[in-house]
């Protein structure tokens, strides 16, 4: 937790005068930016770094990481639950970043999705994750670092999707979270107006038309918003009774047409509801809570490059890292902010 100490002044009649004495105020906010000092950015030279890195964010050679995880801990030791890593010159591939699995037991393994790298888990036991994020259209670095973090536990999860049909993020549900999904209040009928599911009229047989706020299918503000509760019960920060049933458009197709950047139109065939309790029980049960003194955990962000003197990036990359660390107020939101105080991020070196 944060302190906020407050100086005032206190006249203490005596031998020595007037004095100011600290008084001490606990602060409320468990996400006060702390302004620590540190170095908080790791500068990379690792040959073929750059293919290795645009091919995994391309989705090919995903375990050929080897060189640059070996090049990182000949200088650090191994106390880190994430790597991120970024791409200079990078902006052509599909991916704005991409999760790597790298712990063998953290992951929430359903469907058989998620697997583990054992190749680079021998290099570096403790490490749960790689991050590689790549730069944008315009050659700056950030990308959605929250997002792709939400992707150690993935979404697999039934009921949402079975084994033939699976997805890393929450698609057509009220999630509404860093991984995707809208916002179950915004949902109501397009006709009549005002009225709920199930009582629509069909546009056709067993079809009708539904609208909700604008969301993202794969991630909402950019894969750096806040995190649902869904996904912090999933991190283990949230008890399940404290997530709210999801709901989910069967069989949703947007309404291109009638659709705005503000609201969706989307037909569907049903609005079905899941409850926690199902999650549950189709899911091996509840997960458990990752004890308080447990929930910071540590990230080392890194600039990779084949040429010492390419250091473009490296003061973009050290504001975010300050930033999701709640060190400096570099970005939409820290880590402890996303997570609602519930969790903290560590990103000194």
């Amino acid at each position: 937790m944060g302190r906020a100490t407050l100086w005032v002044l206190s006249l203490l009649w005596g031998c020595g005068g007037a004095k100011v004495v600290p008084a001490v105020v606990q602060s409320d906010n468990p996400c006060e930016f702390t302004g620590a000092e540190g170095k908080y950015v790791e500068h990379l030279v690792v040959p073929n770094s750059h293919a290795i890195m645009t091919n995994s964010l391309a989705g090919r050679d995903n375990q050929n990481l080897t060189p640059i995880l070996e090049a990182f801990y000949e200088k650090h030791d191994d106390v880190f639950d994430f790597l991120v890593l970024f791409v200079p010159n990078s902006s052509g591939n599909r991916a704005a970043g991409i999760y790597h699995q790298v712990g063998l037991e953290r992951a929430w393994e359903v469907n058989g999705a998620s697997p583990s790298v054992p190749e680079l888990h021998k290099i570096a036991p403790n490490l749960d994750g790689v991050l590689i994020m790549a730069t944008n259209k315009q050659g700056h670095f950030g990308g959605p670092v929250l997002h792709e973090l939400a992707h150690e536990f993935g979404v697999y999860i039934k009921p949402f999707w079975g084994r033939e049909q699976v997805s890393p993020h929450w698609k057509m549900t009220s999630v509404d979270g860093n991984l995707g999904g809208f916002e179950a209040d915004s949902l109501s009928c397009f006709s009549p107006v005002g009225e709920m599911p199930p009582n629509c009229d069909e546009v056709k047989p067993g079809r009708f038309e539904v609208l909700v706020d604008s969301f993202g299918y794969n991630a909402n503000d950019a894969g750096n918003g806040y995190y649902a509760p869904l996904e912090l019960y999933m991190f283990g920060l949230l008890p399940p009774e404290e997530v709210p049933p999801t709901l989910i458009l069967k069989d949703g197709v947007q309404v291109k047409e009638r659709s705005s950047s503000i609201q969706y139109t989307m037909e569907v065939s049903a609005v079905e509801t899941v409850t926690i309790e199902e999650i549950l029980e189709l899911n091996g049960g509840a997960r458990p809570m990752v004890p308080i003194g447990e929930r910071t955990r540590r990230a080392a962000f890194v600039l990779v490059t084949e040429d010492k003197t390419d250091t473009d990036g490296l003061d973009r990359i050290r504001e975010l890292a300050m930033g999701y660390g709640g060190v400096e107020r570099f970005t939409p939101l820290s880590y402890c902010m996303a997570t609602r105080g519930l969790a903290k991020l560590r990103t000194d070196l």
